[in-house]
């Protein structure tokens, strides 16, 4: 229950970021965008203004009877209703969504406009000063109208800028509040977790036997740390199956009772097993018959290319390890298709075993291959993340075994990645039944048979 209530609230924290980062992103976005529409607004204030000035000095100039004057020129009225068309372009491209009835009155305006233009370029005016004057105060309402209705848009646009304003920085406190919460949270990690492995330190360079609780606790402590609370009672429930025996003993070193038990036996072996290695083939086709039922229930076309009797320098547990987390990183590699694959093949090359893993699916990243071939330098812990917790492991055996270990990305003809091959090199071993050739005699039957009797 406990552990539950802690992981309601770690997606609960997370949900929470997310959300502060989601807001504050809008907020963002929110005042950009605001501050852009103010500017639109801020423009169609300074045309309606403009534009009316131009009328106006059109409409004094023939009220006071100055018929030569410039501002009665036909292209001075033209730019001044291309003044307005303008204003009217912008009001539409930027403010439909205020209503048509903005648009109407910009429409109304410039029609109004053109009627005036029209009738103030007539050298004797059919219509009386009063109709003009009466057109153009109509005129002078219809803009301070627009005027005001731009007002209130913009107030509106400022309204929304202030309150995003107003939010936007206690959004700002809170996350960088978070972010320093988190660093220094991940600093308190650090801290334990180095504790942990200077304790751990400690035990492995005693040189004594170790004691299970402690080291159950180093490891039990260093797991709940990295939140790892699922991980730390998997642990402690494998602990208590190793003790109750409930544990398969496959990968696993050999209790202290059957140590004692086969300690005078193994150490008969020890000689033999340098001369005669360790059957590859054996202990492949044993981690293939664990990995069996994974493999089946993935759907994954497993392809064997095995030479019988091929023996490898080495321990034979590390040999388990290398194939057992070579398998599983090519089955947990694979793609979604129907069609995945993996294809090992194993062959003695003189004295070199060849491991050869092919997967369809996922490659390796570059950054892995690049520094594979010396063009890239990955550090320690990249490399790891880089290569995964499988390929780690084996990684660290293979160093172990004298061995090497090799990564390629198969491709299409386009370039396309399709799969990976892992290759392995280890140090091959003589068969146990093998004899040498020393000598190689020519001759009769006869002859022979007189060779072989002299020899005797």
């Amino acid at each position: 229950m406990k552990i539950k209530l802690k992981y309601l609230l770690q997606n609960l924290k997370k949900q929470t970021y997310f959300i502060l980062l989601v807001g504050f992103v809008s907020l963002s976005f929110y005042s950009q965008f605001s501050s852009k529409e103010i500017l639109k607004t801020s423009i169609v204030n300074e045309g309606l203004h403009t534009c009316f000035a131009r009328v106006n000095q059109s409409f004094t100039a023939k009220f006071l009877g100055s018929s030569g004057s410039s501002y009665l020129t036909e292209p001075f009225m033209k730019a001044t209703e291309e003044c307005y068309g303008d204003v009217t372009y912008v009001l539409e491209e930027n403010f439909k969504g205020m209503g048509n009835n903005i648009i109407k009155k910009a429409h109304n305006l410039s029609s109004n406009i053109h009627w005036l233009h029209r009738n103030l370029s007539k050298e004797r005016s059919e219509l009386s000063k009063l109709n003009i004057s009466s057109r153009f105060q109509e005129i002078e309402g219809i803009n301070d109208s627009l005027l005001d209705e731009i007002k209130i848009i913009q107030e509106k646009i400022e309204s929304g800028v202030l309150w995003s304003n107003f939010l936007f920085y206690p959004f700002v406190l809170i996350i960088f509040g978070a972010f320093f919460f988190e660093f220094f949270k991940s600093r308190k990690i650090v801290k334990k977790n180095n504790a942990r492995e200077l304790e751990a330190n400690q035990e492995i360079n005693k040189g004594e036997s170790l004691i299970v609780g402690k080291v159950e606790n180093i490891i039990l402590s260093a797991l709940k740390s990295n939140n790892l609370n699922r991980c730390a009672s998997l642990f402690s429930i494998y602990q208590s199956q190793i003790v109750d025996g409930k544990v398969s003993k496959f990968l696993l070193s050999p209790s202290g009772e059957e140590k004692d038990k086969n300690f005078i036996e193994e150490e008969q072996k020890d000689v033999a097993v340098k001369d005669i290695g360790i059957s590859a083939d054996a202990v492949l086709s044993k981690v293939i018959d664990i990995h069996s039922s994974k493999i089946f229930t993935q759907g994954v076309k497993l392809d064997l290319n095995v030479e019988d009797n091929v023996n490898v320098q080495g321990d034979q547990e590390s040999l388990e390890q290398i194939f057992y987390y070579l398998i599983l990183n090519a089955v947990n590699s694979g793609d979604n298709s129907d069609n995945k694959k993996v294809s090992i093949k194993l062959k003695k090359l003189g004295g070199t075993v060849v491991i050869e893993l092919t997967h369809s699916g996922k490659g390796f990243p570059k950054e892995l291959i690049l520094d594979q071939l010396g063009l890239e330098k990955l550090d320690e812990s990249t490399l790891e993340k880089k290569l995964g917790i499988e390929l780690t492991i084996v990684k660290t055996l293979i160093k172990e075994s004298q061995g090497e270990l090799s990564l390629e990305n198969l491709k299409e003809s386009n370039g396309e990645v399709i799969g990976a091959k892992v290759r392995l090199a280890l140090v091959g071993a003589k068969k146990e039944d093998s004899a040498e050739l020393s000598n190689v005699k020519k001759g009769k039957k006869k002859e022979i048979k007189e060779y072989l009797d002299n020899q005797l």
